[in-house]
């Protein structure tokens, strides 16, 4: 409860101050112990806390206080008024406090608290000497925040170096084994040293798809990758991508109609190619089913295979750069996931996994459709929110 709003007239030379207190920088209260109101203060508080010192004089201290301190302020305050000891009061020592202004808004504050007597007013008075110190606290949470920023990044940085390490030394090993093999002194069949450089090529793609790969992450996250949109026809470039993914049409069960996106026709084909390439891997090419609807301005392309699925613990780190769930095959990268996600979404699209009924995965794409094709009376919304 807020103390009675009493106002008693007092003058800045009545506590001994001089002209000084009316254009001091620093806003300066000075408190009635016993009533717990103000009693003088400055020009500079009247800017600070929006009260001109007409309605200042009389008003409880604890409404300059933000609500939610306010109890730990009265405690405080009583505790000084009984006993006239403090940790605030006459320590010399500055502290932040939440203020409230006249209009609600809250700043932080830093003040000085001091007791002061004079002999011409009778009573018990505190002198507050106020800083806003509101900026400064935002900048120190921006700083703080930067801060977080970078230790997550290196975080992020260690984990990929050491991923990437792991990764490039694995094919590396296996070409210097059989390099080693290769030059040994031992005879070896034609088959032997066939196999052997099989090996040897098996890896090398590897290592060159893994640096390719990193390549193009390297420069999409950098900037250095733009989507160039077009007139992309989804069935014809569907053809492409099962080419390319290593998968025939009699392999795949397609349900598409005649859908356009407006998107870069490189970036669909390398999303597409990603999906139906995983499908594969995991489904040994069976039970792979694509299809594509119109979802208001947009089209929504999703490959759906049988296989095991992804793990639901796994599922959050699905589209993170180097990972790679339990049943992952040796020969994949970790990487075609993100560079999916960051080019759907230079596109102005989005890439996203569900799980499939009653097993197996479902990778969906939304890509713009495109302009020039209006929406088909009646079409709805299906069953995929906005994401």
């Amino acid at each position: 409860m807020s103390a009675t709003h009493t106002r008693v007239r007092f003058k800045p030379q009545d506590f001994g101050f001089g002209g000084l207190f009316a254009v001091m920088g620093e806003a300066v209260i000075v408190g009635d112990v016993e009533t717990r109101c103000v009693v003088l203060w400055n020009r500079s508080a009247e800017e600070l806390f929006g009260y001109s010192a007409e309605e200042a004089t009389g008003l409880p201290i604890e409404d300059l206080i933000s609500e939610w301190s306010r109890p730990s302020y009265c405690e405080k305050v009583a505790q000084y008024a009984a006993t006239g000891r403090s940790e605030l009061v006459g320590s010399g020592f500055a502290c932040e406090v939440p203020a409230r202004t006249k209009s609600g808004e809250e700043r932080w504050v830093e003040l000085t608290l001091s007791p002061l007597k004079t002999a011409p007013v009778p009573g018990r008075f505190v002198l507050a000497v106020v800083r806003d110190v509101t900026d400064r606290r935002e900048a120190q949470a921006r700083l703080a925040l930067t801060a977080d920023q970078l230790d997550v990044a290196n975080r992020a940085l260690r984990e990929f170096m050491l991923i990437a390490a792991h990764d490039l030394a694995n094919p590396l090993c296996a070409i210097r084994s059989a390099g080693q093999m290769l030059s040994s002194t031992k005879e070896r069949s034609t088959s032997e040293v066939r196999n052997l450089g099989q090996v040897i090529t098996r890896q090398v793609d590897h290592l060159l798809a893994l640096l390719g790969e990193l390549n193009e992450l390297t420069k999409i996250e950098a900037g250095q990758i733009t989507a160039e949109p077009g007139d992309v026809s989804v069935p014809a470039l569907v053809t492409e991508s099962l080419e390319a993914a290593g998968l025939s049409p009699g392999d795949v069960a397609v349900h598409l109609t005649d859908l356009l996106v407006w998107a870069d026709r490189g970036h669909v084909h390398r999303i597409l190619t990603n999906y139906l390439t995983n499908a594969r891997r995991h489904a040994g090419g069976c039970g792979i089913t694509i299809t594509a609807h119109r979802n208001g301005d947009s089209v929504d392309i999703c490959v759906v295979d049988t296989g095991p699925g992804v793990p639901p613990d796994f599922v959050p780190r699905l589209f993170d750069k180097f990972s790679r769930g339990p049943t992952a095959n040796s020969d994949g990268t970790g990487l075609g996931l993100a560079i999916v996600a960051d080019l759907a979404h230079l596109n102005g699209g989005t890439a996203w996994y569900e799980p499939n009924t009653p097993t197996g995965a479902q990778f969906w794409v939304r890509l713009p459709a495109h302009p020039r094709i209006p929406l088909p009376v009646g079409d709805t919304a299906r069953h995929c929110a906005a994401r």
